[in-house]
């Protein structure tokens, strides 16, 4: 069995061993630092840190950018092709143009080639760190058709150097000249690059368009909006390209940086776990507390009601999924939904900002926003509405896709009672003018007999 003595280590040091273990009764340890502000305190400097270390340089503003247009064109694969493709290569109203017919004509019809633009001539450090790139695209576009709700000509815009395939950004234009952008500063497209790759004549852009035909498949009430399909309709459409430019957002290791300080421990104010890039843990970007919730961006959980709490837009990379345990083997009690259409129809849309009050709980953000009123939810839906320990009531949207569903499945039934009444109301229409067709004819073969 350990011991229970402690014993100061020697040397005049502050640290105890108790046999099995070594323990600080008081103050704070540093790592790299020799006046840690925090129970724990870790600094090192930037250039001896990996790539994604590097990309979280919160103190030092955005890395190094070099931006340049391409200097030459080619195109690639079937499809529709550019007129004059070398004119995306300059803002001088001449433009990289395609024309599209009907998307359910020949193949490729209603789509693009591939427009590649390439030899940029960049000239990176060749120990640089890249971290992201961003794309300026001046260009329009304009559609029209027949027997459809909608048209578009979406462009498709993906970058080429890389090992694999990078990640595809989608822009919309109008039909008048405009500038559209893709990418942000840390955004590598989903690759990770170099600055040979970057520097290469084979680096550039690859964009192409395509004529798309749409048809609206559901409306419902705000936020929910319209939902649209493909259509086999008649439509044409043009796409226009005037420039096109990248910006590469770089580290370079061998320039001096300013270290990132990371702080870890047990903040004065409770008795959460934080971490944060600063000195101190005034600011932590995670909060973990003693019941298991979890803060990014915040330290306020409303009384612990949430699990995770978030300050500011979350997002599931290349889309993801949210699961729910759904097996038939797990449920029991399983009932129908009934009055699914109406309640639906029954909510409200609203636009709305919060109240200081608001956005004092950490939990909002200011500006207009779009969405539902709790309590007026909760009288149609009260599955939807929970209430913290403070008394704020929140949306939950719980089964939402069921009652979507069964809201469609009633909405059809209700058009089918609608066909079947009419087609009764036809029949008998029908029924009666064939029987004043044979009176008629009746009655014109024998002009003299008196009419019944």
């Amino acid at each position: 069995m350990p011991s229970t003595r402690s014993m100061r280590l020697p040397g005049g040091s502050n640290w105890l061993d108790n046999v099995d273990d070594v323990y600080l009764p008081a103050g704070h340890v540093g790592i790299g630092t020799a006046a840690p502000t925090a129970m724990l305190h870790f600094q090192r400097p930037l250039s001896d840190m990996g790539i994604r270390f590097q990309t979280s340089r919160f103190n030092q503003g955005l890395p190094a950018s070099s931006g340049r247009a391409p200097a030459s064109a080619a195109l690639a694969g079937a499809g529709q092709p550019w007129r004059n493709p070398g004119a995306a290569m300059g803002s001088d109203d001449v433009r990289a143009e395609a024309g599209f017919s009907t998307a359910g004509g020949a193949p490729d019809a209603d789509q693009s080639q591939l427009l590649q633009l390439t030899d940029f001539g960049f000239t990176l450090p060749s120990q640089a760190t890249i971290v992201g790139f961003a794309a300026t695209i001046e260009g329009r576009a304009s559609c029209g058709c027949t027997d459809c709700d909608l048209c578009e000509v979406p462009f498709a815009l993906e970058l080429l150097g890389g090992t694999g395939a990078s990640q595809q950004k989608r822009l919309t234009f109008a039909a008048t000249d405009g500038q559209q952008n893709a990418g942000v500063t840390f955004d590598t497209w989903g690759l990770d690059w170099t600055a040979a790759q970057v520097n290469s004549p084979s680096f550039g852009i690859q964009l192409s368009a395509a004529l798309q035909l749409l048809d609206v498949f559901l409306c419902l009430p705000p936020p929910l909006g319209c939902t649209y399909t493909d259509c086999d309709c008649t439509g044409t459409g043009s796409a226009g390209i005037d420039a096109v430019s990248l910006t590469v957002f770089f580290y370079d290791p061998s320039v001096p940086s300013t270290p990132l300080e990371w702080s870890l421990g047990l903040s004065q104010d409770d008795a959460n776990f934080r971490i944060a890039a600063t000195p101190d843990l005034s600011a932590p970007a995670l909060v973990m507390t003693p019941q298991g919730s979890v803060g990014i961006g915040t330290t306020d959980f409303l009384g612990g009601f949430f699990k995770l709490a978030v300050n500011g837009p979350a997002a599931k990379p290349n889309g993801g999924q949210w699961s729910a345990l759904s097996d038939a083997r797990l449920k029991r009690n399983i009932e129908p939904l009934h009055g699914a259409l109406q309640r639906m129809l029954s909510l409200r849309g609203v636009t709305f900002e919060f109240t200081e009050e608001g956005l004092r709980t950490g939990l909002a953000t200011p500006g207009r926003k779009v969405g539902l009123i709790a309590q007026e939810v909760e009288a149609v839906l009260p599955d939807w509405v929970d209430e913290t320990p403070s008394g704020y009531k929140f949306v939950t949207e719980q089964g939402t896709t069921a009652l979507l569903v069964e809201a469609l499945r009633e909405l059809r039934a209700e058009k089918d009672r609608e066909i079947t009444e009419k087609e009764s109301q036809i029949a008998e229409l029908e029924a009666r003018v064939q029987r004043l067709e044979i009176l008629f004819e009746q009655v014109t073969r024998n002009p003299s007999k008196e009419k019944p």
